[in-house]
C-alpha cells in the first residue's frame, strides 16, 4: 500500500466464512539508527525512524518515517477505510511511584505504562484529529466514528477487575497470539510472541491480563429526556460532541445527530440540567496534540443553553485543576451534579488520583478548582444527588470505595470515608437512591462476576443488602443504577451492566426474586451503555453499536 511521504506498508488479509480482517503493517523498527524509538519520534524535532524489511515481504525497500510522515500515513489509512470504531492505547497514563512494593517492570519514567504505548496512542489521536479536520473541510461534517483508549500496564497497579470467565476468553486469544516455537509455521523468524504463549500470561505476577480498563470511562452516550418525555442522547462522534433526539416520545427512533462541535474530545461526556432547566454538557478536550517538543495539553470544557430547550452558546474552557501541562494530561473525565440552589458541581479525577472540583454559583460565575483530598481512586467518578439534595461522589479505591459528600445542602464537599465496604474490582460503581430514600451503591469485588449492593445507613455506616437479584447479574465492567417508581408497589432500583457475553443486562436490585433481563436483540454495546427512566417512567437502555449509531431498548 502506497502512503503519503513515499512510504509503503505491507497488507495482510484473513478471510473465513464471509468475514474479512485486514492488517496494515507499517513495520516500523522498534529501534532505528541513533537509538531512536517511538518516544523520540513523537517528542524530538528532526527524529526519524525506518521500517524493517521483513523476509518475504512485498515491501522490499526501507521506508523512512518522520513525525509528520507517520501522522499523514495513519490519517490516510483512516480516510481510506473510514472506520466506525477506533481502538487505541492510553495517551496519558497515570503517574506511578516505583518502589519495592511497586517495581518498575515495563513502566517508563514515572508513568504506569510501556514507553512505546504512549506515543502509539498520541500519534493515533493526532492522526484522528487531522483526518477529522481534512474530511470536514471536504464534506462539511466530520466522519462518523467512536473511539476508545485502553489502559496498558496500569492494570498491574490495581486490583484485578475481570472474572475468571472473561480472563479465560482473553487467555485463549493471547495464547494464539503468543504461539509456540514448536509450531513450524514456515517463517524463519517464527510466528508468535513466544513470551506470551501457553500459560505464561496467567502465571505472570504482573497480572495485566486479568483487567481491562478504559482510559476515558463513562456512559457512551449519556441519556436524559426533555419536558415532553422524548429521549436525548449526548455523545462524541468524530471527536465532536453530538446530540441525538428521539423523533417523538416513545418512538424508539433517533433523528440525525446534531453536531455541537468542541473537538477533539475524549469519548465520554457528562450532562446536567441546572435549576433553571438549561442543559450543560461537559467534556475533556485534547486542547493541543503537537508533539516535537511543542504543546501537549488537556482542558475541561463546557457547553450550555441560553434558555431551557433553546440554542447552545459557544464552548467555554474551564481549565485544568493541574497547573503543569504534564500533570494536566493525567486529568480524568468530568462528572457533574446540579442542585436546587442554582449551583452546578463539577468533578474530575486529578493527577494525584484524588478528586478536584469546581462549582458554578447561582449567578453563573465559576469558582476556582479545589482539591478535595482523600484517598487514591481509579478513573470513573459516580455522582448523585440524594433526597435531601446533598451531592455524593464515589470512586473505586485500592481497598474500598471512597466517598465525598456534602453533610447538608449547600455545604462544602468533604472526604467522608465509609466503613465496611469491601475492595472493589475498579470499574465505576453504580450509585442511586433506593426505595427507602437511602443511597445504595452496587459494584463487584476483584475477579468476581457477581455484584453486591450496600446501603448507606448514616454517618460512615453501611450495610450489605442480601439480594439474589443483584448476585444473579453476573458479568463484568461498569454498572449503572436508576430508581424507577412503580404504581402500587415499592420503587424499583434498576441496575444495568454487561453480561458475560458482552450484551447489556439489567435487574431490580430492590427485589428479592427478580431475574436479570439480557438485551440480546440489540448489538453488543461499544463502550458503556446508559440507563434512563423517561417521562412516562419507562426504562430505556441506550448504547452505541459498532456502526457508530446509538440504539434504544425499552422494558
Amino acid at each position: 500500500m502506497d502512503l503519503p511521504g513515499g512510504v509503503k506498508a505491507e497488507t495482510n488479509e484473513l478471510t473465513a466464512d464471509g468475514r474479512r480482517v485486514r492488517l496494515v503493517f507499517l513495520n516500523i523498527a522498534m529501534l532505528s539508527e541513533h537509538n531512536t524509538r517511538l518516544p523520540q519520534l513523537w517528542n524530538e524535532v528532526g527524529a526519524r525512524m525506518e521500517s524493517l524489511v521483513a523476509k518475504g515481504s512485498p515491501c522490499t525497500t526501507v521506508s523512512t518515517y518522520r513525525h509528520s510522515t507517520l501522522v499523514d500515513a495513519l490519517a490516510a489509512i483512516m480516510d481510506r477505510f473510514r472506520p466506525t470504531v477506533v481502538h487505541t492505547m492510553d495517551p496519558d497514563p497515570d503517574f506511578q511511584v516505583h518502589d519495592a512494593t511497586h517495581p518498575k517492570d515495563n513502566d517508563y519514567g514515572a508513568c504506569s505504562d510501556h514507553r512505546d504505548h504512549t506515543p502509539t496512542a498520541l500519534f493515533t489521536w493526532k492522526a484522528l484529529s487531522q483526518w477529522v479536520a481534512d474530511a470536514t473541510k471536504r464534506g462539511g461534517h466530520p466522519p462518523r466514528f467512536v473511539t476508545t483508549s485502553f489502559r496498558g500496564y496500569y492494570n498491574q497497579r490495581w486490583p484485578h477487575g475481570l472474572p475468571k470467565e472473561i480472563v479465560e476468553q482473553k487467555h485463549r486469544l493471547v495464547r494464539e497470539y503468543g504461539g509456540e516455537p514448536t509450531w513450524h509455521c514456515g517463517n524463519d523468524g517464527g510466528c508468535g510472541d513466544y513470551g506470551q504463549g501457553g500459560d505464561r500470561p496467567l502465571k505472570n505476577r504482573k497480572g495485566w491480563i486479568r483487567s481491562t480498563h478504559y482510559r476515558h470511562p463513562g456512559a457512551t452516550p449519556v441519556v436524559d429526556s426533555d419536558k415532553s418525555g422524548r429521549l436525548e442522547a449526548y455523545g462524541v462522534l468524530g471527536l465532536h460532541a453530538v446530540r441525538w433526539q428521539e423523533t417523538s416520545p416513545g418512538s424508539g427512533r433517533w433523528g440525525a445527530p446534531q453536531n455541537l462541535g468542541g473537538g477533539p474530545l475524549a469519548p465520554a461526556l457528562a450532562t446536567v440540567l441546572d435549576s433553571a432547566g438549561r442543559r450543560l454538557v461537559f467534556a475533556m478536550r485534547f486542547s493541543a496534540l503537537e508533539g516535537e517538543g511543542r504543546a501537549d495539553t488537556r482542558e475541561i470544557v463546557a457547553l450550555g443553553q441560553r434558555s431551557p430547550g433553546g440554542p447552545f452558546t459557544a464552548w467555554t474552557g474551564l481549565g485544568n485543576p493541574e497547573h503543569h501541562p504534564d500533570r494536566g494530561r493525567r486529568v480524568g473525565m468530568p462528572a457533574a451534579a446540579a442542585t436546587p440552589d442554582g449551583r452546578v458541581h463539577l468533578f474530575v479525577r486529578n493527577a494525584g488520583k484524588g478528586v478536584s472540583t469546581r462549582v458554578r454559583e447561582p449567578n453563573g460565575k465559576w469558582g476556582k478548582w479545589r482539591n478535595l483530598g482523600g484517598q487514591e481512586i481509579q478513573e470513573g467518578l459516580t455522582v448523585l444527588l440524594d433526597r435531601d439534595h446533598c451531592v455524593h461522589v464515589f470512586g473505586a479505591g485500592r481497598d474500598t470505595v471512597h466517598h465525598w459528600a456534602q453533610e447538608s445542602p449547600g455545604a462544602p464537599m468533604r472526604f467522608l470515608p465509609l466503613d465496611g465496604l469491601p475492595q472493589p474490582a475498579g470499574d465505576p460503581v453504580a450509585a442511586s437512591v433506593g426505595p427507602d430514600g437511602k443511597v445504595t451503591v452496587v459494584y463487584r469485588e476483584p475477579a468476581s462476576a457477581e455484584p453486591a449492593a450496600y446501603r448507606l445507613t448514616g454517618g460512615s455506616d453501611v450495610e450489605r443488602l442480601d439480594r439474589s437479584a443483584v448476585r444473579d447479574l453476573r458479568g463484568y465492567g461498569a454498572l449503572t443504577a436508576v430508581p424507577l417508581p412503580r404504581r402500587g408497589h415499592d420503587d424499583a432500583l434498576m441496575v444495568l451492566g454487561r453480561a458475560l457475553d458482552g450484551h447489556a443486562q439489567l435487574t431490580d436490585a430492590a427485589s428479592d426474586d427478580a431475574h436479570p433481563t439480557v438485551v440480546r436483540d440489540r448489538p453488543v454495546p461499544v463502550g458503556t451503555p446508559s440507563l434512563h427512566a423517561d417521562g412516562a417512567q419507562r426504562l430505556a437502555v441506550v448504547a452505541m453499536g459498532a456502526d457508530a449509531a446509538p440504539w434504544i431498548w425499552r422494558q
